[in-house]
């Protein structure tokens, strides 16, 4: 993500948290999602690393493995 992106993203974030009905929550959200992305990347890569799989197949199955975590499927029913 270049840093064009990155400020229509964080413009767009912003601009949709401040018309929400809780804007500070809205906001908090948005930034515990972003956390979260940033660490999955981190684990698909370190994925990526240990098992010699390219990182797109690493996070493939990161993603994978969570859409079918028990967790996910108790929320989800």
């Amino acid at each position: 993500m270049n840093n064009q992106e990155k400020a229509r993203a964080l413009t767009e974030a912003f601009s949709s948290s401040m018309i929400s009905h809780n804007p500070v929550k809205s906001l908090h959200e948005i930034a515990e999602m972003h956390r979260a992305n940033q660490r999955l990347k981190i684990i698909a890569q370190y994925w990526s690393q240990l098992n010699n799989i390219p990182i797109q197949q690493a996070a493939a199955f990161v993603e994978n493995a969570i859409m079918n975590s028990s967790l996910i499927h108790r929320i989800n029913n």
